[in-house]
């Protein structure tokens, strides 16, 4: 049989077998996980990415031909696409040798350093970084790790540092870099990266994010002013000043986002951040809270509230009490921190808030969009407590939509009784336990 399909056969059959066994190696091959940060996004490098030497790496990205620098890129693990994923933009600034940032650095406790290498997309406002681990028993060859990408203004362009926060040898990666709105302006902030190495999945990952520099129009609330910021680390902390200058409105001034005119009032405070090593960040509920409580300026106590929402996993008191807050972006802001954390005993209060009619339309909206979505969580949990309930005592299942008013009933009248539902989870304590804040993991979205 083999004979009349002639001496090619076999060595032709396994070449098919084997580009078979390649293509669905290729085809099963895990998607990356990326993560969407405010202004950034990131996700780990491939394992099969190859080693290089820094000074060949820069010589291949600084080839004129782009089919020879889109494999070198391919290499590096910056992709394309990646099923219908876009992960990078294939174009950089040119001379790319005159573009590319190179540090060497410690970023975590073992004794081999990390090469950070970060330069920009060519117009796109954006700045590619690549992090590289030394491999192999010298020192010469650097494997990707994990790559990065950053929203930036062309003219300043990405500002990285490395400071060594908590005072361990194992340096911190500082950015500072835009984040873009459309409805209230870009914002510079700054983020800082720690390399969690514990474990297999070990990465660089969001630990702390503030505003930098951002300017508020007076179409907002009260004065268009600007704000600033300037830090300083060290001692396991971190120590943020931050300065409003306000101005009076004018029509020249909007315009010119009133650079070079003298504020009327000029506001500054300052606000510490203590290591949190059980939530790898550097928030804390408790010094939330106090700056919630006792905070005298209105952003102070604004972004406090907005930092709950990420950190607490129920209602707490002190956080609805924010509610009535003579502010109305502390008002608002607490309304959305609710609304993130999705703890249903907070329904009562946004209720009340709602029964306001003098309340701002803005405020309004945001009480609106927090009572919908813990409303219709409440609604879940009956509507699941119900299908439970007629399964155990083998009973079909209603519709759904008969149990639609009756869980609402149910929730308003366990609420304003001062109690939880019946249908409820049992309650978690309004503490101050913090959730693992899903927005500093590098999860997937």
């Amino acid at each position: 049989m083999f004979r009349r399909l002639g001496k090619g056969f076999l060595p032709g059959l396994a070449l098919a077998l084997a580009w078979g066994a390649a293509s669905a190696a290729f085809a099963l091959a895990p998607l990356p996980q990326v993560y969407q940060g405010q202004g950034f996004r990131t996700w780990l490098a491939p394992q099969n990415a190859r080693a290089w030497q820094m000074d060949w790496l820069k010589h291949d990205l600084a080839r004129k031909d782009e089919t020879l620098r889109g494999q070198t890129l391919k290499a590096l693990g910056l992709l394309r696409h990646r099923v219908d994923r876009t992960l990078m933009w294939p174009q950089w600034e040119q001379p790319v040798e005159d573009r590319i940032r190179i540090r060497y650095e410690r970023l975590g406790f073992s004794d081999r350093k990390s090469a950070v290498l970060w330069a920009p997309y060519a117009g796109r406002g954006e700045y590619v970084m690549i992090v590289f681990s030394q491999w192999g028993d010298g020192q010469d060859y650097w494997k990707p790790w994990q790559i990065f990408e950053f929203k930036t203004d062309p003219v300043p362009g990405l500002k990285v540092e490395f400071p060594d926060i908590l005072s361990d040898g194992s340096r911190e990666l500082v950015v500072r870099h835009l984040v873009r709105n459309d409805a209230y302006g870009d914002r510079e902030v700054v983020s800082i990266f720690r390399n969690d190495d514990q474990g297999d999945n070990r990465a660089l990952r969001l630990t702390w994010q503030e505003t930098d520099e951002y300017y508020r129009a007076g179409k907002y609330e009260g004065n268009p002013a600007w704000m600033s910021e300037k830090l300083k680390f060290g001692d396991q902390r971190i120590l943020r000043t931050v300065t409003w200058k306000r101005y009076h409105y004018t029509r020249e001034g909007e315009e010119a986002r009133y650079q070079g005119m003298h504020p009327f009032r000029r506001e500054t405070y300052r606000e510490r951040f203590s290591w949190n090593p059980a939530d790898f960040s550097f928030y804390d509920a408790e010094t939330e809270l106090g700056k919630l409580v006792r905070g005298r300026e209105p952003e102070l106590r604004q972004d406090a509230a907005r930092r709950l929402g990420e950190i607490l996993s129920t209602a707490h008191p002190q956080l609805v009490a924010a509610l009535k807050d003579k502010s109305a972006l502390v008002r608002m802001q607490a309304a959305l921190a609710l609304e993130d954390i999705g703890d249903t005993t907070a329904l009562p209060a946004l209720e009340k808030a709602l029964e306001n009619p003098n309340e701002d339309n803005t405020v309004t909206q945001a009480l609106q969009q927090a009572e919908d979505s813990l409303l219709a969580k409440a609604k879940a949990e009956v509507a699941a407590e119900a299908l439970s309930r007629t399964a155990s005592v083998s009973v079909p299942p209603l519709g759904l939509r008969r149990h639609g008013k009756e869980a609402e009933r149910r929730v308003r009248h366990a609420r304003r009784a001062g109690r939880k539902p019946a249908s409820s989870m049992p309650a978690v304590p309004a503490d101050l336990s913090p959730t693992s804040q899903p927005r500093l993991n590098l999860q997937p979205r």
